[in-house]
């Protein structure tokens, strides 16, 4: 079943990705996009670097369903997500 979205009267103005952990379609602005480089996950706060990458909702609990699932393993190519990196999305959501 899909999931209503209200995105606003100017959603077509913004692209719309979907959520890695809760599956939400949200616009690119209002979610952190999370990198492969060098063989490692890291933020795009700017959403400027090239390449493969994946969105989540400024949620920890996205974060936390993303990593029980694997998803965000998956969809970066990456054997497993250190440790820190979730210390890393909390402060950056933060801010």
């Amino acid at each position: 079943m899909r999931r209503k979205v209200n995105l606003g009267p100017d959603f077509h103005d913004e692209p719309i990705r979907t959520c890695i952990g809760c599956g939400d379609r949200r616009s690119i602005n209002s979610m952190v996009r999370i990198i492969e480089k060098d063989g490692e996950p890291k933020l795009d706060l700017e959403n400027t670097t090239s390449g493969r990458g994946a969105y989540l909702c400024h949620d920890a609990t996205c974060l936390e369903q993303a990593f029980k699932t694997c998803s965000l393993a998956q969809i970066l190519c990456l054997a497993c997500i250190p440790d820190d990196f979730e210390t890393e999305f909390l402060n950056a959501i933060k801010q």
